[in-house]
């Protein structure tokens, strides 16, 4: 890659409705930061007994920009992705 930019990735994982469209969640997550999000992938999917209704999905979230990104910024934005997977979804974090 040719940027000059800087780049990091955070790995969410969340306990959601078994219906609940992770491509939906993956869109609403790449919205939050359309700047500086570059790609939002699931990289862990799976169902238990355990998990009942719910599925377990984890998703790995590139940031990528010209700026430095410092953890400052990047826990801001994931702040924000975890209020929007809440509120929206009704996924919560996987402990």
């Amino acid at each position: 890659s040719g940027t000059d930019g800087c780049g990091t990735k955070v790995k969410l994982a969340f306990v959601m409705d078994k219906k609940t469209q992770v491509g939906e969640l993956c869109e609403a997550i790449k919205k939050t930061s359309k700047d500086i999000i570059s790609k939002v992938e699931v990289f862990d999917l799976y169902e238990s007994a355990q998990l009942g209704n719910n599925k377990s999905v984890a998703i790995s979230i590139s940031f990528e920009s010209d700026d430095n990104l410092t953890d400052e910024i990047i826990n801001a934005k994931v702040k924000k992705i975890l209020e929007v997977a809440e509120s929206k979804f009704n996924a919560t974090l996987r402990n």
